[in-house]
């Protein structure tokens, strides 16, 4: 069994309106279902929606290409339902941010704009909190083990409180917002602010330990309070290194 991958796919700005008709069709029936469910083989649905095979092609290839369809062959072949993961919906968006000239000011600025909001709407809420307690656990023991850890470390540790965080807050907007500029090169920028420099790194520890707690006690007001301060420090030691240089994060290398 094969599943096939859709080559130069036409986006819907630029199908025959009956293509058009097939897509919308599809469509509600792909959202109505679970992933993975099946539509059918291509001949029951060319029968179901009375178009030709050519149409019923090409409207599959704009599914594919929005992800939302897999066609296979061979042995119990057909269409089948898909979901777009947030990683994949990420990286074509941080593409799209690259090719638009977006700039690592610009990305600091409304990274720390939206982890306030995430901090904030995590304090207050009421889902279980026992996976952001054991991302503080784990920092503290990295701390414990290495006061002047890796910048490496440094951004995995936070890369861990970001994802106890985006799922108290349960925002998918924020979520895919957030790991949005994280695909454009957020990473990037912590480590190099933080590697060789073991004081930043303790000094961020720390304040990531208040954040976490303050959180954890549901203390909004603190949580914000301890953003901002954590905003215009990590501004200040970017503004201090050298200014990355005008390339694609790797990620984006190997995309293209």
């Amino acid at each position: 069994m094969t599943t096939s991958t859709p080559t130069n796919a036409p986006t819907p700005d630029f199908v025959e309106p009956a293509v058009r008709l097939v897509v919308r069709r599809l469509r509600a029936e792909i959202l109505a279902q679970p992933e993975g469910a099946s539509l059918g083989a291509e001949q029951e649905l060319l029968q179901r929606l009375g178009v030709s095979r050519p149409t019923l092609r090409q409207a599959a290839r704009v599914l594919e290409y929005q992800q939302l369809l897999v066609v296979r062959t061979g042995v119990r072949g057909g269409y089948y339902v898909r979901r777009p993961n947030i990683e994949s919906v990420a990286s074509a968006a941080a593409l799209y941010l690259r090719l638009r000239g977006t700039c690592f000011d610009d990305l600091l600025a409304t990274s720390f704009t939206l982890s306030t909001e995430a901090y904030r709407l995590a304090a207050t809420s009421k889902r279980d909190r026992e996976a952001l307690k054991r991302v503080l656990e784990r920092m503290r023991q990295d701390g414990d083990a290495q006061s002047d850890a890796s910048g490496e470390v440094m951004s995995h540790n936070e890369q861990e409180m970001l994802d106890a965080v985006l799922a108290l807050a349960a925002s998918p907007p924020l979520e895919l917002f957030l790991r949005t500029l994280y695909a454009f090169g957020l990473n990037e920028i912590s480590i190099r602010a933080f590697q060789g420099h073991p004081r930043r790194i303790r000094e961020w520890r720390k304040s990531s330990l208040a954040l976490g707690e303050s959180i954890l006690s549901g203390d909004a007001e603190g949580v914000i309070a301890i953003a901002t301060r954590r905003s215009r420090q990590i501004r200040g030691w970017v503004s201090e290194e050298p200014k990355p240089a005008d390339t694609l994060p790797k990620f984006l290398e190997e995309a293209i």
